[in-house]
């Protein structure tokens, strides 16, 4: 029961939510992915490879990213849209949260994740205020089956609320710079201050014009985005394919939104990715 706790902290701390409303995949591509089977005989000190942070930016005044370099010296793997396990030591206790992997790293970015500060969140508030340059941290091996569709001429739309643009922002960033789709991105936020991402969004749009549709949605602290309201602002993709992260709520309600448009439910893409019990259990059970 204390492992399951955990895992609904670590979700609501990394800002993704645990799967699809009625807990059930519409398709492979929104199923959460099983973490890598481990051979028996590998150690937990192999599974979660020590790292160690090179560089931080502040996005938003609550979301930080971090960059971070590997202690082996090996090459780290991640496709635009997965998420790691990272394990934090902090005053004796060890704690793990899953965070999108929000670089290219595909493309040869550095690897970077990025926190959003949670009032009640021990491990991001921690990051916030303690997590420096030259600190250790260890890391899982990416993993998510949320990826861009491998089609290269159709359109492709995003939407995100929140720090659901973490997972999306490589994303973007991959069909942008390495293809020659029509890109429309949608931002649901409270206002400008806090959409990490934005700037660089921005440039894209001014970069890209041709083919980058950027839509900024400001709803204030207390506003919502209805589902009437994120329809409007789809109508017209039906000939699109759409990826989507944010709250349960606004992923259930875009869902709901892009099917009634005439989205094929083949064409939606939902980001179910989040901790998964399997990454609190020790090595031995992850290879059951």
């Amino acid at each position: 029961m204390e492992q399951l706790r955990e895992w609904a902290r670590s979700a609501d701390e990394a800002g993704f939510p645990t799967g699809l409303p009625d807990g059930k995949p519409r398709n492979p591509v929104e199923a959460v992915a099983a973490p890598p089977r481990v051979p028996a005989e590998k150690s937990e000190r192999e599974w979660f490879r020590a790292a160690c942070i090179t560089n931080i930016f502040k996005e938003t005044s609550d979301s930080v990213s971090f960059e971070f370099e590997m202690r082996d010296g090996e090459a780290f793997h991640a496709q635009p849209g997965q998420f790691v396990a990272i394990r934090f030591e902090i005053e004796g206790h060890t704690h793990e949260r899953c965070y999108a992997v929000s670089s290219l790293v595909s493309r040869g970015e550095v690897p970077r994740f990025t926190v959003k500060r949670v009032s009640s969140g021990c491990v991001s508030n921690w990051c916030h205020d303690h997590l420096r340059c030259g600190a250790w941290i260890r890391v899982s091996p990416p993993t998510g089956q949320f990826r861009l569709h491998p089609l290269n001429t159709e359109r492709a739309v995003f939407m995100a609320a929140g720090i659901g643009m973490a997972p999306i922002f490589p994303m973007i960033k991959e069909a942008l710079l390495f293809s020659e789709r029509a890109v429309r991105v949608m931002i649901f936020d409270r206002d400008e201050e806090s959409a990490p991402f934005l700037a660089p969004l921005r440039a894209f749009a001014e970069r890209y014009r041709d083919r980058l549709d950027l839509t900024e949605i400001y709803v204030g602290k207390a506003g919502e985005v209805t589902q009437d309201a994120i329809a409007d602002h789809l109508a017209g993709t039906c000939d699109a394919s759409i990826y989507m992260c944010g709250p349960p709520e606004f992923m259930r309600r875009a869902e709901a939104a892009a099917i009634s448009v005439g989205l094929c439910e083949d064409r939606i893409f939902v980001n179910a990715n989040a901790a998964i019990p399997a990454l609190q259990m020790s090595p031995n059970e992850r290879a059951q």
